[in-house]
């Protein structure tokens, strides 16, 4: 009789235990492969330096990056705590003590997460101390840091996902930490739960146009409700709507301020104005006033004189952004970029939008040049 009332508690606490022991012998059997450098990429070293990130300040950072995290060991902690518990939930489905003890510990250990996955979709702040959410944010990309302005591959690149995946099917980004070796599931905030799994691009894109408009100068506004809601579970349906209203809040803002307040489509239009010559009265005046300073060797040239030169053409022009229209320099000759042009062939538009040398075209010509020589 006495086992007749124990039994539901000792099951109980068998349920716990099953957890607990797993959770616990967890560990990370990779340490060679870990402790072992990886290859360069070749392709991630271009976009390196075309970011301007290929200086010696950044290498020193990245260096002691990768001397203190080669040998440490990630515990288990994050979303993978979360998938392991609603793994073990689905599994043991058909008993419904064990579904009501891993459903309130799901619950339970999900609070934390759900609530940095708040903050992060409604101010795009990103308040993990201890990398257990699925985003994570490269803070050695900054201002100070990168040699060149911002492009659309910095921001790719400032807050990504832990587990490295992308939108693209054939592009992934670096710095994935290599998975678990029972079972293969990625460690730590690298392990993305199964309920999230469909949401995680929205949930990097939320956060990642706030931060854009904050970059901008314009601070984000939070909504008074989003403060107040707080009753957020992993399993709530409500935590799904949430995540989408955030996301096409912050995708509506950010297309307000380009097209409305940064004047997107004007500024296309200039675009097109200046550099297409789609009205190309003012370069014609602009050759007339300064063909003697074009005459004159790169190095000779002066910057000051063929800007002024440029704003007395613009003046009697009747386009915007004129005051945005600068003089520059080029460090290569017309002959080097025509070649340029013609050694790049592809699809434009496609998947991952990047031109491929054609080296069958290269040889030729490197043919046709030795059969000219004498």
């Amino acid at each position: 009789k006495l086992w007749f009332y124990v039994h539901p508690t000792v099951h109980t606490l068998f349920l716990i235990y099953q957890l607990v022991l797993e959770l616990a012998t967890t560990d990370d059997d990779d340490a060679s492969s870990s402790s072992s450098s990886s290859e360069s990429d070749p392709e991630q070293a271009a976009r390196d330096e075309a970011l301007g990130l290929g200086g010696a300040k950044l290498k020193a950072v990245l260096s002691d990056m990768k001397k203190s995290t080669s040998d440490a060991p990630i515990n288990v902690k994050g979303g993978e705590v979360l998938t392991v518990i609603y793994e073990r939930m689905q599994t043991m489905s058909g008993d419904p003590t064990a579904v009501k003890v891993y459903g309130t510990l799901l619950t339970a250990a999900g609070v934390p997460y759900v609530e940095m996955l708040r903050v992060w979709t409604t101010t795009g702040r990103l308040e993990d101390p201890y990398e257990e959410l699925c985003v994570k944010e490269s803070k050695f990309i900054s201002k100070g840091i990168l040699e060149v302005d911002y492009t659309d591959e910095y921001w790719e690149r400032r807050y990504t996902l832990r587990d490295g995946s992308t939108l693209s099917s054939k592009r992934q980004h670096t710095g994935v930490p290599p998975p678990r070796t029972p079972g293969g599931r990625l460690p730590g905030g690298a392990c993305i739960p199964p309920l999230l799994e469909g949401w995680k691009h929205k949930l990097l894109l939320a956060g990642k146009y706030l931060n854009v408009i904050r970059e901008c100068g314009i601070e984000v506004q939070v909504d008074q409700k989003d403060l107040t809601q707080k009753s957020l579970s992993m399993e709530d349906e409500k935590l799904y709507k949430f995540i989408e209203d955030a996301y096409t809040h912050a995708n509506r803002t950010l297309l307000r301020l380009l097209l409305q307040d940064q004047q997107l489509i004007p500024r296309l239009r200039s675009l097109k104005r200046y550099f297409f010559l789609a009205s190309s009265s003012f370069l014609t005046h602009l050759l007339d006033l300064a063909h003697t300073e074009l005459k004159k060797p790169a190095k000779g040239v002066s910057i000051v004189k063929l800007q002024s030169l440029l704003d007395l053409a613009l003046t009697g022009e009747d386009a915007a952004f004129r005051e945005d229209v600068r003089v520059s320099i080029a460090n290569s000759g017309l002959y080097e970029w025509l070649l340029k042009v013609i050694s790049v062939s592809g699809v434009i538009g496609g998947e991952e939008g990047e031109g491929v040398p054609d080296e069958e075209a290269k040889k030729d010509r490197d043919r046709e040049k030795d059969d000219k020589k004498p």
